[in-house]
């Protein structure tokens, strides 16, 4: 009978061996970080922890099939390890700690702004940020309002993955001719796209949501058309384009409870008396997305 009990205690021991060691082996060492296989999300911050090579935080990413969320914001990364991460693990949001020129956004914000509110800024050490440098925001997948007015974008391409973005101002940005990859930002509801090279604004037509449109001073711009059918809008400004009397005829009949401006320049009129605008500029100062009351 000891002899039994014996054999009972041993077998139970081995038993007890081999599930720890299945356990262990089912932890995954991340950058000095031990993680369940199963982890949704790392938090180096929370642990003190400042990862320095992004190809070994790419190898252990690829063990944890369940991963959505790596948060980093203190680990300073070179701008392209940071890219190289995002660009490898697109279903990880990554949360890193951006700079460029004078400005710091991390990449779980929900409001940005540049500041460049005048032409005056031009004067300035922070005048002018160019396609690179805008080019890091497409890592900013939460932000829900963006304003890069007064710079030198040329490719839009960077805003296509920020989807859910409600307000959106791009004017002045001299540059700018394709505004195809706005398509895909079909939450907005306010954008101001004035004093650029824009000839084609088909991108706009399946934005249900847009509230507040300015393309003025878009010299090139002659074709209305594509927005015709847009349900939401309240406020247009179109002046100085290249619009017909007929075409703005037709859309003022098809949207009589909208508020249009042919004549003036693209902050004239009412167009920044309006509450919306005050909640917008309250937004950017602050730095906190505050949502439009219906």
């Amino acid at each position: 009978m000891t002899n039994m009990k014996q054999k009972l205690v041993l077998a139970l021991l081995c038993l007890a061996v081999c599930l720890c060691g299945v356990s262990v082996a089912e932890e995954i060492s991340v950058c000095g970080l031990t993680v369940p296989p199963d982890a949704t999300l790392i938090d180096f911050d929370a642990a003190g922890i400042h990862v320095t090579d992004e190809k070994a935080l790419g190898k252990a990413i690829e063990q944890l099939p369940l991963l959505t969320e790596v948060r980093m914001y203190n680990s300073e990364l070179p701008k392209a390890s940071k890219e190289w991460l995002f660009d490898t693990y697109p279903d990880v949001f990554f949360g890193f700690t951006l700079r460029f020129a004078k400005h710091e956004v991390r990449t779980d914000a929900e409001a940005f702004s540049t500041l460049h509110t005048s032409d005056l800024d031009f004067q300035t050490d922070d005048y002018d940020h160019n396609q690179k440098e805008l080019c890091l925001l497409r890592m900013c997948t939460r932000l829900k309002a963006l304003d890069i007015g007064h710079n030198s974008a040329t490719d839009l391409s960077f805003l296509s993955g920020l989807t859910e973005l409600r307000v959106l101002i791009l004017g002045p940005n001299y540059y700018i001719e394709d505004i195809s990859p706005l398509a895909s930002l079909t939450k907005l509801e306010y954008l101001e796209l004035f004093s650029t090279k824009v000839r084609d604004i088909s991108a706009l037509s399946g934005m249900e949501n847009l509230r507040d449109l300015n393309l003025a001073n878009s010299k090139r711009l002659k074709d209305l058309s594509p927005i015709y059918d847009l349900p939401s809008l309240e406020r247009f400004w179109g002046g100085m384009c290249k619009f017909t009397s007929a075409q703005e005829k037709e859309m003022e009949k098809l949207h009589p409870g909208c508020e249009f401006d042919w004549y003036n320049g693209p902050t004239g009129g009412t167009w920044r008396l309006h509450p919306r605008y005050l909640i917008i500029n309250r937004m950017f100062t602050t730095g906190v997305y505050i949502p439009f009351e219906e």
